[in-house]
């Protein structure tokens, strides 16, 4: 890439990566990262991290800000879904 002129790119997003793995982590984080680790067949987080990971890429945090407690995270959830899978 560097012969093109490109120094860097982005890959976008990996949706939940990292989280709920700390030590001091909420309920709802731990939550999310069984969903990150196990329903893979309803969102394919792991899958895309593991994808971009080839590139060996720079991870930079990013954070969701929601509101309306569970419905309005749900519905952040469900964006984030749509978004990585194409989905209008």
């Amino acid at each position: 890439m560097l012969q093109d002129g490109y120094r860097w790119f982005s890959l976008g997003l990996a949706p939940l990566a990292g989280v709920g793995i700390r030590r001091d982590a909420t309920l709802e984080e731990r939550a999310l990262h069984g969903i990150y680790e196990h329903l893979t067949m309803l969102f394919s987080f792991k899958g895309l991290r593991s994808y971009k990971a080839k590139f060996e890429p720079v991870w930079e945090e990013r954070f969701l800000v929601y509101q309306n407690g569970h419905a309005g995270f749900v519905r952040a959830a469900l964006a984030l879904e749509r978004i990585t899978s194409g989905g209008a």
